[in-house]
């Protein structure tokens, strides 16, 4: 009787150990779900983050005007265009030499 006792005890305490085991397996994976839903969000919210930066940088290589009866050579449109155009650049070329200085001094 008390060896039948024990061994149900010990069954009992089995089962236990087995269904808290499962339980803890199942929140395991829960977790684990989660984890690699908000992985994907973030993943996603990356990837709309870089196409939105891309789709803002877009280079310009021409620049129209559209004007009548104006006192201006096609030479010096040409030009003022390029000036335009190129005005960006110029002021980068500034910033970086003032860097060079401040680092140099």
């Amino acid at each position: 009787m008390k060896k039948e006792k024990t061994k149900n005890k010990e069954k009992k305490k089995i089962e236990e150990e087995k269904q808290n085991f499962v339980e803890e397996k199942s929140e395991i994976k829960k977790e684990i779900e989660e984890e690699t839903e908000k992985k994907e969000e973030i993943k996603e919210e990356l990837e709309k983050k870089k196409t939105e930066k891309k789709e803002e940088i877009t280079k310009k290589s021409e620049a129209f005007v559209n004007a009548y009866n104006v006192p201006i050579s096609t030479k010096h449109s040409i030009a003022i265009c390029a000036f335009i155009k190129n005005k960006k650049k110029r002021k980068q070329k500034k910033k970086r030499k003032l860097q060079k200085k401040a680092r140099l001094s």
